[in-house]
């Protein structure tokens, strides 16, 4: 013992022999949150949220192979320095507490020898031990062992209010190893061994981003709060008039409405914590609107970093092709906009080309049928009316209406294409397209693209009735590519409605993309994942609403594939091709066919695709295996937690699977595998026999009816796990998507 320590305050015990290396300690920055659950909460000492230093000791982690995950801390050196007080060195562990009540505190801890074994316990920054009771101690008991008391009396601190408090350590005695800490509500746990498993962490968010931003009134502003940590939540105060936050992205966007220099605020929030910093946002007066077409040329060739051309409020006829080379940077964007919102029109000849980075174009509207005239500088014939190329640009608040340009051939084009990196088109108006030529193409080059396309609203695509492919609203790839390129683009919270090009409304021919919370209303086309791998689709809203027949669903080819989470209602079909409310393709090829002999433009063998909480309401054939028929089945699905309600209302009681079966036996031969488990179909036939293991045809979900966004959907009650819920999904109107500032 050190000879300062009171003797009756203390327990005697022989001397611990350890094998011990000392490390350095945590860094401060590592600000992790433990989650207390069910009144329980584990604590590795190593992951103590703060260690502090004081009387000149450290905590310092140690290796230890009888520590609860082979590491430890301990008071060091140790050297005969003892405290009593809250002046000793202090490791502090941050927990999230969601139940409110009396804790008791349990320390596994242990000591080189009896004069270097206790350690003082606290809550919120107040001591629980006492300064002549002795702490928590291992005492005489070789090796770590759990204490609880000091020396009658139990450990226990009361959380009287739910959030994030701390539970401290003090070294009492220099040399003190502790290893692990536990809170539980249960006054008769006693923890055994190493204790439980430690309690989920979570990182308190540090914001990251710039301090400082800088806009022009009536511009587009766009600025992200940024964090490397995974945030929940996203707020700021004192911004400007005309901004705001979206409080689920950390995006402060808008229209700057005033001029000067503001001190906002910004929070980033998740069940580790919040972190606050301040913004300063300077905003002045936009420049001058330009009324020539000559005007804007020079304009555009005089733009630097920050550049804000303002194009004044018109209609322009015959404006011409423009190709635009003068790049931004990432905090400085070289700006092209509309007077106003959706004030300049182009009619006739018109084409925009980027060929730069960081370049922005805001508020445009191109209407009416523009054919070229003879003189019109038409780049290639494939061409589409925004064609853009370079990195981080993008297309925002546009209106394309009806905008069906011919070529030099007299064939219809497209209207958007990307090609680069993460290019951005967002809140635009899409509507009245007819003829070949996708509305939105996002071409690969080989590489990652990291594109994202949201908020926009696509409407009254006109069915091609050729039966001929270039008919889609969205596709994300080609498939000469389709397999080797990892695009990891996203199309999310987008509106299409009746959009009946051809089969395919958003077509997926690349892998690792997500499309998620769309809407699809009585569109032709279905979500088609028609090559790749490793796409996600994920929260969709698919609905036909006005009993049309040959409406789809989510068409699947490829591999390891997600399909989670989509609401799929009123699907009418019988067809054995490409529709039903989920539909996994057959293939060209036998499933071990190597990929590097198979064409680009086949469909490709479906593997390992997961199908988890769909739900698919009143539709005929809610599932499809091996649609089209090519000639091999899916090898390997699996079905989870889906919910199919057929006869909800007496809309018709149609089988609920339908196995399109070979003409002829693959070979070499192989059994399909759908795995399925927790499957609830209700209300007609499953459509095979026998029923596999994991699918449920007699127990009723019990659907509600809710209401979101003026629609009536239907959900299993709350605590039954039978397709998705109404927090999951954002089916959204035409009022939620396209353009904010102006009605197209």
């Amino acid at each position: 013992m050190n000879t300062q320590i009171p003797p009756l305050a203390r327990r005697a015990g022989p001397a611990v022999l350890l094998s011990l290396v000392l490390t350095a300690p945590v860094p401060s920055s590592a600000l992790q949150v433990f989650q207390e659950s069910g009144g329980l909460v584990s604590m590795e000492a190593e992951h103590a949220s703060a260690r502090i230093s004081a009387l000149s000791r450290d905590w310092l982690d140690i290796a230890s192979s009888t520590a609860s995950g082979g590491t430890a801390i301990q008071a060091s050196p140790d050297s005969g320095t003892y405290s009593n007080t809250t002046d000793s060195p202090r490791a502090a562990c941050q927990v999230n507490f969601t139940q409110t009540g009396v804790y008791y505190l349990w320390v596994r801890l242990t000591g080189p020898s009896s004069s270097s074994d206790s350690v003082h316990a606290g809550y919120k920054s107040v001591m629980l031990t006492t300064s002549t009771g002795g702490g928590l101690t291992s005492g005489s008991a070789p090796g770590y062992v759990w204490d609880n008391t000091e020396g009658a009396n139990r450990i226990t601190f009361n959380v009287t209010s739910p959030g994030i408090h701390s539970v401290d350590l003090w070294m009492r005695e220099d040399g003190i190893i502790v290893d692990k800490l536990i809170a539980t509500q249960d006054s008769a746990y006693i923890p055994g061994g190493a204790g439980p498993v430690e309690s989920e962490r979570v990182e308190r968010p540090v914001i990251s981003s710039a301090a400082s931003a800088a806009g022009t009134t009536g511009t587009l502003f766009t600025y992200r709060v940024t964090a490397p940590q995974s945030v929940d939540s996203y707020s700021a105060s004192g911004l400007p008039a005309g901004l705001a936050i979206v409080a689920t992205t950390g995006e402060i966007e808008g229209r700057p409405t005033q001029t000067g220099t503001f001190a906002a605020t910004i929070t980033a929030t998740n069940r580790g914590g919040s972190d606050t910093n301040p913004l300063t946002i300077t905003v002045t007066a936009a420049p001058a609107a330009i009324t020539t077409t000559t005007a804007f040329r020079n304009a555009m060739g005089a733009a630097v970093p920050g550049s804000v051309i303002v194009l004044a409020n018109g209609t322009y006829t015959n404006f011409g092709y423009y190709k635009v080379i003068k790049s931004g940077t990432a905090t400085q964007p070289v700006i092209i906009r509309a007077q106003t919102p959706g004030g300049v029109v182009f009619n006739g000849n018109v084409q925009f080309e980027v060929q730069a980075n960081h370049v922005i174009l805001d508020g445009f509207r191109f209407n009416g049928d523009a054919r070229p005239s003879p003189d019109y500088a038409n780049p290639p014939a494939s061409s589409g009316l925004l064609k853009i190329r370079g990195t981080d640009n993008r297309i925002t608040e546009c209106t394309v209406n009806a905008f069906n340009r011919v070529n030099a051939a007299g064939n219809p084009t497209k209207w958007v294409q990307l090609k680069g990196d993460r290019h951005r088109v967002d809140h635009c108006h899409f509507a009245g397209k007819v003829g070949q030529g996708q509305i939105l193409d996002i071409e690969l080059d080989g590489t990652p693209d990291y594109h994202r396309v949201d908020r926009n609203e696509f409407r009254n695509f006109t069915y091609g009735g050729d039966g001929t492919n270039e008919y889609e609203s969205v596709r994300v790839g080609v498939g000469t590519l389709a397999t080797s390129t990892n695009a990891f683009s996203t199309v999310e919270d987008n509106f299409f409605e009746s959009c009946d090009g051809e089969l395919e409304t958003i077509s997926v021919k690349s892998s690792d993309n997500v499309i998620r919370r769309n809407t699809l209303l009585n569109c032709r086309g279905s979500i088609t994942l028609r090559q790749g791998k490793r796409n996600r689709v994920e929260g969709n809203t698919i609905l036909n609403l006005n009993g049309r027949a040959e409406l789809g669903g989510i068409r699947v080819c490829g591999t390891d594939h997600e399909i989670i989470d989509n609401y799929i209602q009123g699907v009418r079909t019988s067809s054995s091709h490409h529709i039903g409310g989920v539909v996994l393709m057959s293939s060209d090829y036998h499933p071990a066919t190597a990929e590097s002999t198979m064409l680009a433009e086949d469909h490709w063998p479906v593997k390992a695709v997961t199908v988890q909480n769909n739900s698919l309401i009143n539709c005929k054939q809610s599932f499809v295996y091996g649609g089209g028929n090519y000639g091999f089945p899916p090898e390997s699905a699996t079905f989870i937690d889906n919910c199919a309600r057929n006869d909800l209302t007496g809309d018709g009681s149609f089988d609920f699977v339908r196995v399109i079966t070979p003409s002829t036996a693959p070979s070499p031969a192989y059994t399909p595998a759908y795995a399925c488990a927790g499957e609830r179909y209700y209300g007609s036939a499953l459509g095979f026999t026998p029923t596999p293991p994991g699918v449920d045809l007699t127990t009723d979900p019990a659907l509600v009816p809710a209401v979101i966004n003026g629609y009536t959907l239907h959900f299993a009650p709350a605590g039954v796990n039978a397709g998705t819920q109404a927090a999951r999904i954002a089916p959204l109107t035409a009022a939620n998507a396209g353009p904010l500032a102006y009605t197209p």
